[in-house]
């Protein structure tokens, strides 16, 4: 585990917490890429001091996609840096812009916060606040390069685990931010994390579109051990997660042909994703609830 903040060009740093990673991009203004849990943002405003940015210095931050565990984080970000700009693709704008769907969001962040500050991941809370929708102000395009302060960041849209993920590609800094959006690899457990929510095909083309980019360094934002460094760590990610997407798909897809129960079916894609990391910020029970969504995305 990295110690936070911790810096891996002259322009990019991690922030955060170690389950809840946010990237700063340095620029006039600075960009934060990925935006974490109400919990984390605290821990980002000492961390932003440390390396001697100030509130005001923040003016971008960029929604990868848009679910709980990296989205709420923004409204309490609006309250120290108001004059940021929110960034994210359309469909995370319309997610957002939900009402039913953002205080479910809410109730999330505020149950799991509480319950990892009681396993110690958290030393403490922030007052939670009370709202219902999040608003991305300006919509970025697939393939679009954007400069944010002074730095081209360029955005590809990689579905899979969902569909308003983004991807960012830093070519100065040779860094890409791939957030959740092809899973990822536990170099540590040596396992993959199974989280193809819109589906293993999608996935696994949004995979290709990563491997073409020139990078040097692939991280993403959970765990600072999934930060791959140099070309060999970043291959070695790579085909670890195409041989256990491909794996996972054909082994559902021959126990569905034997005439598998659905249970088993579900037994099985809860095996592959239980693990891991995911076994630090959630209880089974949440894997378990989304293992439906896993099954039917396994021929997507």
């Amino acid at each position: 585990m990295r110690k936070l903040p911790y810096q891996l060009t002259d322009k990019l740093f991690v922030l955060g917490q170690d389950l809840f990673l946010t990237y700063l991009v340095l620029g006039n203004p600075c960009t934060l890429l990925d935006l974490g849990v109400s919990a984390s943002v605290p821990l980002i405003e000492e961390q932003l001091r440390e390396l001697g940015v100030k509130n005001e210095d923040i003016g971008h931050l960029v929604v990868l996609h848009a679910h709980w565990d990296h989205v709420c984080g923004l409204p309490y970000m609006k309250h120290i840096f108001p004059n940021a700009t929110v960034w994210g693709s359309a469909k995370a704008q319309e997610v957002l812009n939900k009402s039913r769907i953002v205080d479910s969001f809410r109730r999330n962040d505020e149950k799991y916060c509480t319950r990892l500050k009681e396993l110690g991941e958290f030393k403490e809370l922030v007052p939670f606040l009370d709202y219902n929708t999040m608003t991305v102000e300006r919509i970025i395009e697939d393939e679009e390069t954007v400069i944010m302060g002074g730095i081209e960041i360029k955005f590809l849209a990689t579905p899979g685990h969902s569909p308003c993920t983004l991807s960012a590609f830093i070519p100065s800094e040779q860094a890409t931010i791939i957030s959740d959006a092809i899973g990822c690899y536990d170099p540590i457990i040596d396992e993959y994390l199974a989280l193809f929510f819109q589906g293993v095909q999608k996935t696994l083309d949004s995979l290709e579109r990563l491997k073409e980019l020139d990078a040097k360094i692939v991280a993403y934002c959970h765990d600072t051990e999934m930060i791959f460094l140099g070309q060999d760590e970043i291959d070695n990610s790579y085909k670890r997660i195409k041989e256990e997407l491909i794996r996972i798909r054909k082994e559902i897809q021959e126990m569905e042909a034997a005439g598998a129960s659905e249970q088993d079916l579900l037994d099985k894609v809860f095996q592959a994703s239980y693990k891991g990391l995911l076994t630090r910020m959630y209880p089974p029970e949440y894997i378990k609830a989304v293992a439906p969504l896993l099954l039917k995305a396994i021929n997507k």
